[in-house]
């Protein structure tokens, strides 16, 4: 999980086009909002909180100089002005608590998930550094064929060309595997009766 600060990071990561209609902003500012409603809804926090700061990004400081918003020409453009002053009015205060509030909870969130990873990654005491656990080999393996397909493969990797020939007899024993049960293709297998 990210801290907040990571989040406040990628939040504010995005392209602002100032040459784009300020109610196309206005409108995704409402979508940002709804987003981030439904994120905390389905208890992602991180997701929440980052929807609500680039909200908060959006509205207080790429909007406010927007040239619609600092000499509307047109009627049109006054309204979405009136409509971007009401957000400011009665909606950023509001997500401005809200962030505030889960950006407690997404640091109580990253400090668990780090402490919660420090604790599976530190060895248990008493146990060596670097302990052996004895590994039971089958009966079927067989050693040396081992060794020579690593070989092969070792080998094959230095020089990048694999043998494709399926008639090289080195191919066709490593590459046939007898633990796996052979299958027969033949035609009066698949004859209806």
């Amino acid at each position: 999980m990210k801290s907040s600060a990571q989040l406040c990071m990628e939040a504010r990561n995005y392209n602002f086009n100032a040459a784009a209609p300020l109610r196309l902003y206005l409108a995704t500012c409402v979508r940002l909002v709804e987003e981030a409603q439904a994120a905390a809804q389905a208890d992602d926090v991180a997701r929440a909180y980052m929807l609500y700061v680039r909200y908060l990004d959006l509205c207080m400081h790429q909007l406010s100089g927007h040239r619609e918003v600092q000499q509307p020409v047109t009627d049109a453009e006054r309204l979405s002005r009136d409509e971007y002053e009401q957000l400011l009015r009665l909606e950023v205060p509001a997500v401005l608590r809200l962030t505030e509030e889960l950006k407690s909870a997404v640091d109580l969130r990253h400090e668990r998930g780090r402490a919660s990873l420090a604790r599976s990654v530190v060895p248990e005491a008493g146990r060596g550094e670097h302990s052996r656990q004895e590994v039971q080999l089958p009966p079927s393996f067989d050693e040396e064929r081992f060794n020579r397909t690593v070989q092969w493969f070792l080998a094959a990797g230095r020089s990048m060309s694999l043998p494709v020939s399926a008639e090289e007899p080195a191919v066709r024993e490593v590459f046939s595997y007898p633990e796996l049960p052979k299958l027969s293709m033949a035609a009066e297998s698949w004859a209806p009766s």
